[in-house]
């Protein structure tokens, strides 16, 4: 018998925002991310049982059309009926991060129902590292532990059959390992070229490269409107950073796919799909330098117009020599982002364990910015036992660095990761479900001795306004081009962000057009008088603004309150 399958793919955003959204009829920012393994696992299904029948719920690419719906309920259940052109005998949930445990549960009760008789079976780095407690869930029966296609693919043979219940890496309640032994996760396949291309009928792929793959795209990137998508060239990651979970998936031995492989499916991609952006997804990219330099040769080769490459997961500074920086470079990178994560010495060696060379790092960025590369650099502070002055070191590296664009995010305790354990260890997080439901990559949820979360939040964005909009280097150095086309991101992305209507106002400035000067300086009042946000971020974060600047637009916004007053 076909064994039908419905892939059902969830947003890492917590329910609670997705209700207000509806509440205020105002669609959530989210950054779509492309279910490549969810196509991974079709196709590998597909290939071993050609038979097979598959569809997408497709909740991500969904979001923005939440405030249509009365309630969440309606959204699940509704896009769930539309999606599915069968009754399902298998319904497949993928879930990253722990932040969508909320919404997670609520689908796969409110699927359950539609479809009663259908098996349910849980996959991805959420349900991986918490199989037991899945399964817990009365709706939840089967979970699948690490990659999946191996393991899927000998559930679906075996799908009519008694021996569904003794593959390696899937578990139910059924599971003699829930009480005596060690959950395992599945094999690994060590020849990634064994895994044919993504199913992309799954999906819809006009609106992915259009819309949906922007979001990836990271600041300071023109042309918005070309089209982008998603890749993966390699599985694994043999570094240990304490904050990172993705190893509990994918192991951290670095598998490959072949130079031709990729090249096959970048030609395609562009070919069928009119794709000249191409997004590598990939934890350690250039791991291997002759690989990569030939990869990076053949892609070169193809001749693709316009050809970009960016890196959202982020390069390591480690594993960028001179060869390999020239090669991305030819290839057509125009932005880098580099993972630097702490400014510390101290953090780096002794609670992040990645040991960056902080020095080495600087270099990197030069030669980078020497050969006109736009540069953001990430950055990670809040985590376990770092004290407000390691903190600062961050920050204060962060800043010297001169770069583009800096990110400094709050330490995520990610369920897989050492961080996260070290956090439950000390007290400050619980190991339970409220706290996955509250966990959020933009807001700290917990205290901890050596900061609050209100504290941390706001430490980081001061930290971030400060370095990238009162303080940033292209200001200094003259590159107002690069000024216009950072800020003009950001405000148009952001209407509301006075403080990236400063720094367009101050490239006016610098190069003297009085006329533009002056007009952005009267947006910039007319949105404090006018626009809650932009009121509240002045009030709150206004002392990081020149004094000169905010006596003279105190004035002017004086006069103005006059004005309409009379």
């Amino acid at each position: 018998m076909a064994v039908k399958i419905l892939f059902v793919d969830v947003p890492a955003i917590q329910l609670d925002h997705l209700e207000k959204a509806i509440e205020s009829g105002v669609s959530p920012s989210y950054a779509y991310g492309f279910p490549l393994g969810i196509l991974y696992l079709s196709s590998y299904i597909k290939k071993q049982h050609p038979d097979t029948e598959t569809a997408l719920v497709d909740y991500p690419s969904r979001l923005s059309q939440i405030t249509d719906y009365k309630s969440v309920t309606q959204f699940i259940s509704e896009i769930a009926r539309e999606s599915a052109s069968f009754e399902p005998d298998v319904i497949a949930f993928s879930a990253i991060f722990s932040s969508c445990h909320p919404f997670l549960m609520r689908c796969v009760e409110l699927i359950k129902e539609i479809w009663p008789n259908a098996v349910s079976i849980l996959g991805g780095m959420h349900p991986s590292n918490l199989a037991r407690k899945m399964l817990e869930h009365k709706d939840i029966d089967y979970v699948a532990k690490g990659e999946g296609e191996l393991s899927f693919a000998k559930f679906v043979g075996e799908f009519q059959s008694e021996e569904r219940e003794k593959i390696k890496g899937i578990y139910s309640q059924k599971s003699s390992e829930l009480i005596i032994g060690e959950l395992l996760n599945a094999d690994f396949i060590d020849d990634l070229d064994e895994i044919p291309l993504p199913d992309w009928d799954l999906m819809d792929m006009e609106y992915f490269v259009s819309e949906g793959a922007r979001s990836q795209v990271r600041v300071g990137s023109a042309e918005l409107d070309k089209k982008t998508a998603i890749i993966m060239t390699t599985r694994g990651c043999p570094f240990r950073c304490t904050f990172c979970s993705s190893h509990s998936v994918h192991g951290r031995k670095m598998r490959y796919r072949s130079v031709e492989n990729v090249i096959q499916e970048v030609s395609i991609l562009y070919e069928k799909f009119g794709v000249t952006r191409f997004v590598p997804e990939d934890d350690l990219f250039t791991a291997h330098k002759t690989r990569v330099v030939a990869l990076l040769g053949a892609l070169r080769a193809l001749k693709i117009p316009d050809f970009e490459i960016q890196f959202p997961n982020a390069l390591s500074p480690m594993v960028l020599s001179k060869t390999v920086m020239d090669a991305l470079v030819d290839s057509g990178m125009k932005l880098a982002t580099i993972s630097v994560d702490s400014g510390s010495v101290y953090t780096q060696k002794y609670i992040v364990d990645r040991r960056t060379d902080l020095t080495r790092t600087r270099e990197v960025i030069d030669y980078l910015k020497n050969n006109g590369i736009i540069v953001r650099c990430n950055f990670i502070i809040g985590f376990p036992g770092e004290t407000l002055e390691l903190m600062q070191e961050t920050i204060d590296y962060a800043k010297s660095i001169a770069v583009d664009w800096v990110h400094i995010g709050m330490a995520m305790p990610l369920v897989g990761s050492q961080m996260y354990q070290d956090f439950v260890d000390r007290g400050d997080i619980e190991d339970n479900e409220k706290f996955w439901s509250v966990c959020d990559f933009d807001r700290r949820s917990f205290d901890t001795q050596e900061i609050s979360a209100k504290d941390l939040m706001e430490l980081t964005y001061r930290a971030n306004l400060d370095i990238n909009f009162i303080h940033n280097p292209n200001l200094k150095s003259g590159n107002y081009a690069r000024v216009d086309e950072l800020f003009t991101d950001v405000v148009s992305k952001h209407p509301f962000h006075i403080f990236g209507w400063y720094a367009l106002k101050q490239a006016h400035k610098k190069r003297n057009n009085l006329i533009e000067e002056n007009e952005t300086q009267r947006k910039i009042i007319k949105l404090i008088k006018t626009n809650s946000r932009s009121k509240k971020l002045y009030n709150k974060y206004g002392d990081l603004l020149p004094a000169e600047f905010t006596a003279l637009l105190s004035h002017d916004v004086e006069m103005k309150m006059a004005h309409y007053a009379s």
